[in-house]
């Protein structure tokens, strides 16, 4: 559909079609929806694709976690086998990218359960931090050992 509009003596064409891969407006409605199993992340727009996770959350993290829903078929329960006061969150959803950095947010106060490909990922970031901070870490420690031995 188009509108030929006269503009100071020149004519204009205005043209209502978008571009090809230019962003749709849905409706806040349907924006919401998909944003539901989304991790209520802008990206995961593919609400057909998502994933099944399980983490057990510390009690530091807990009450950071526990008033919020992260996704669809949220369920919470006791996870005494990581620890006193420790609790297992289950949810699934599209925002895979959004959840991987929620679970590396929580440090030491998550455990991933499920799935084994987000635990492989996990170990693989932790294994990474670990040997990027290792030799920085010989290096403090040789500092340290210099300053007390030159004050001993």
């Amino acid at each position: 559909m188009s509108r030929i509009i006269p503009v100071a003596g020149t004519v204009v064409t205005v043209v209502r079609q978008r571009p090809p891969g230019c962003p749709v407006m849905l409706p806040h409605g349907d924006v919401d929806a998909m944003l539901a199993t989304g991790f209520n992340a802008t990206s995961s727009a593919h609400s057909d694709e998502t994933m099944r996770i399980s983490v057990a959350i510390g009690p530091d993290a807990w009450p950071d976690v526990v008033d919020r829903t992260w996704g669809d078929a949220q369920t919470v329960e006791a996870a005494p086998e990581h620890g006193p006061d420790w609790h297992r969150l289950t949810f699934r959803t599209s925002g895979w990218l959004e959840a991987r950095g929620w679970i590396l947010s929580l440090a030491a106060q998550a455990r991933v359960e499920a799935p084994e490909m987000l635990r492989t990922w996990l170990r693989e970031q932790i294994e990474q931090m670990r040997s990027d901070l290792t030799p920085e870490c010989d290096q403090t420690r040789s500092r340290m050992s210099d300053i007390t031995s030159h004050h001993a």
